[in-house]
């Protein structure tokens, strides 16, 4: 009889790709594409995808229709053309919706131009005023801070 314990034993769950549209599925409409391409390729190495240019149909798949009908025939995504490449999938994403993740230009004077604008209007009859005013003014000073 052995005295010593059995070795621990592991098991790798891997977690299938979601369904287009559940809770948990990424999602692409035009806008955060390096958001949309780090969650889809986490997804894809819990459903053991260890192959990035197995990732482009979900490219496609978890897309809004709006990009879908711009980017379905594109030789970078047409389901008739095999041998896919993640990085050319890539590249034409980032060439139609690039922009997109680039930070906002505001200035300055955009800033001036809200608050005079915002102080011409009446006062505030609530908290709910309060916090809207509060997020434009966010949206357009953050920026310029950093």
């Amino acid at each position: 009889m052995s005295t010593t314990p059995p070795a621990p034993t592991f098991s790798i769950l891997r977690i299938p790709m979601p369904i287009a549209g559940t809770t948990n599925a990424p999602y692409f409409n035009g806008k955060y594409l390096a958001d949309f391409l780090e969650v889809l390729t986490q997804h894809g190495i819990n459903a053991g995808i260890t192959d990035l240019d197995l990732l482009v149909p979900y490219m496609l798949q978890y897309s809004s229709e709006e990009v879908k009908d711009l980017i379905r025939y594109t030789k970078e995504f047409d389901p008739e053309i095999p041998n896919k490449k993640y990085s050319e999938a890539k590249a034409q994403l980032l060439l139609l919706f690039g922009q997109a993740d680039e930070p906002p230009s505001y200035t300055e004077q955009m800033l001036k131009d809200f608050c005079q604008q915002r102080s011409a209007k009446s006062t505030f009859k609530n908290k709910h005023q309060i916090e809207a005013y509060y997020r434009e003014f966010l949206k357009l000073a953050v920026p310029l801070v950093k």
